[in-house]
């Protein structure tokens, strides 16, 4: 392993063209976080040149490696594979062999000039330096505007995602209206495009529709109604999320059980949690409360 850690570092130094702008010794260099990056990155880009298959290293776990000068003893055989594919070998096993038959020693290395000289021990021209620098400048540039691509990508998948599920949420309360409007018909595969058939949502919206069927109520339309004020989308992943909402809902319901009229004027505060369903967001959880926009009230109806 030591001498594996040898080579690493004689590699980075016979490669230093690449890695100029983090200074001009690689004990300079191996100080800065943004220096493992760049090895890694350089990794990345190795292998895929080569097609090369092999576990990508992260950058910290590098940097606290250069910290200690070497492996830690409890390193992985994928990371010992992925570091002796850097360096030119077909992984660790193989390494291990040639170091076995003293193919591998650390005269090895010990030819390899260090970055600040040339092979003559004579400082590098300052031209010579302008150019060294330009290849990763190009790179730095390149590896930003991919990063801002990829950022701004993320942020419009995102936009449209949560245009998604703001969309499944009113088409979930239309839904739910629509029901109410249809008692005594009870239709609950409409119900079921929009709300997780196990969810509490769904579930509550049913025990509504069959004990209003059962006490023979009807929904009384105007002046029943409902306006979703707003909707924020709280939290948001691959196949879950959470989302606000503040609605006014009047429902006014005409009891047949009883002859009477019983009206609500409520102003809610929603919580939601959604989860898709075959590439479907649908509501789960429909948790609210609020306040009476007008008292709760029932009262004979008028012959």
């Amino acid at each position: 392993m030591n001498l594996l850690w040898i080579g690493f570092k004689n590699h980075l130094l016979d490669s230093w063209d690449n890695y100029q702008s983090f200074g001009n010794t690689l004990e300079e260099a191996c100080a800065q976080i943004k220096f493992s990056e760049a090895v890694v990155q350089h990794m990345i880009s190795d292998f895929e040149e080569k097609n090369i298959h092999f576990e990508p290293l992260n950058h910290l776990t590098l940097y606290n490696y250069f910290k200690t000068d070497g492996f830690s003893v409890n390193a992985k055989t994928k990371t010992l594979n992925t570091f002796s594919a850097f360096i030119g070998h077909q992984n660790w096993s193989t390494f291990r062999e040639k170091v076995e038959k003293r193919e591998i020693t650390r005269e090895t290395y010990s030819s390899v000039p260090r970055p600040e000289e040339s092979t003559n021990g004579t400082h590098f021209d300052l031209r010579e330096r302008r150019s060294r620098w330009l290849l990763p400048a190009i790179l730095m540039v390149t590896l930003l505007l991919l990063l801002s691509f990829f950022t701004w990508q993320h942020f419009e998948e995102t936009k449209d995602e949560k245009a998604r599920i703001a969309k499944a949420i009113k088409a979930a309360s239309a839904a739910e209206f629509s029901a109410y409007m249809k008692i005594p018909a009870i239709d609950t595969n409409n119900l079921k495009k929009y709300f997780v058939e196990s969810g509490t949502a769904y579930n509550s919206i049913v025990s509504i529709l069959l004990r209003s069927r059962k006490r023979n109520r009807k929904l009384l339309v105007p002046p029943s109604s409902y306006v979703i004020n707003d909707i924020e989308i709280t939290e948001l992943e691959e196949d879950q999320a959470e989302a606000e909402s503040e609605e006014h809902w009047v429902i006014r319901w005409y009891d047949g059980s009883t002859d009477s009229e019983m009206f609500f004027d409520t102003i809610n505060r929603h919580i939601y949690y959604l989860l898709k369903e075959d590439g479907t967001w649908k509501v789960q959880v429909d948790a609210y409360s609020g306040r009476s926009g007008q008292p709760a009230s029932t009262f004979a109806r008028r012959k």
